[in-house]
């Protein structure tokens, strides 16, 4: 997908590491053939391959409150087993990741 139609995007980084992860979240777009509204999320920087993965839902809002979702279970998940709970996104001292 084009980069314009990126809506939602946010950088973390990792305590002690110029590594970093940009989740980004795609325009929710609905196929004429099914009707079902999909969004893209995308972790670049991510250990394992988890870029391109859909969100499905019945409308657009369905569709991005999936993939908001989606997107928190993988970095929380992400954040605990490959970066040993060290991924931040605005201080060293605030250990959510602040997906709520």
């Amino acid at each position: 997908m084009p980069s314009n139609d990126v809506v939602v995007t946010r950088e973390f980084y990792i305590i002690g590491s110029e590594h970093r992860i940009r989740l980004n979240i795609y325009r929710p777009v609905s196929t004429a053939k099914d009707g079902i509204f999909r969004c893209r999320v995308e972790i670049e920087g991510a250990p394992d391959d988890l870029n391109g993965i859909d969100a499905s839902g019945e409308d657009s809002l369905q569709a991005m409150l999936h993939a908001l979702k989606m997107a928190k279970a993988m970095l929380s998940s992400m954040n605990q087993f490959n970066f040993n709970s060290n991924m931040r996104w605005l201080s060293d001292s605030d250990p959510s990741l602040n997906l709520e």
